[in-house]
């Protein structure tokens, strides 16, 4: 039986899950936390058919491995010496860095399809006109 595709608000959950991911990531570790955490029952081929899911995978996965160099020793040296309610807001902190970095690859993904759509109108008569439309109603709805 094949399962059901996922909604975009799940992929969108999963995407916030893995951009605020701390330390080493791997498929099985994200399937197994993503059960735990978000009562998803999934498998590493059924995430990875979602680009922007595998694109998350692959940040935090460079993330991770960018951890390691000098300046990471001495700042997690400095990290050990802080009390453990500072270390949990350096950790907050990191967290909303990350999610902050994965909205704003996502808004310029979203500027990217407006502006094809927009140069799209530009040749296309009824192309411009539903567009209008659609901003004039997302207007009213506000």
């Amino acid at each position: 039986m094949k399962p059901t595709p996922l909604t975009t608000q799940q992929i969108r959950d999963i995407e916030r899950f893995i951009a605020v991911w701390n330390g080493k990531i791997t498929w099985d570790s994200l399937v197994e936390q993503l059960e735990t955490f978000q009562s998803l029952k999934t498998t590493r081929q059924r995430l990875e058919r979602y680009p922007s899911i595998k694109e998350a995978y692959l940040r935090a996965k460079a993330r991770a491995r960018g951890k390691g160099n000098g300046q990471e020793a001495a700042a997690l040296e400095t990290f050990l010496k802080l009390s453990k309610s500072d270390r949990d807001l350096v950790e907050q902190y990191r967290a909303v860095e990350a999610e902050k970095e994965h909205f704003k690859l996502k808004s310029e993904q979203q500027f990217a399809v407006i502006d094809a759509i927009l140069k799209k109108c530009a040749t296309n008569r009824q192309l411009k006109d539903a567009v209008a439309e659609a901003l004039i109603r997302a207007k009213k709805e506000k």
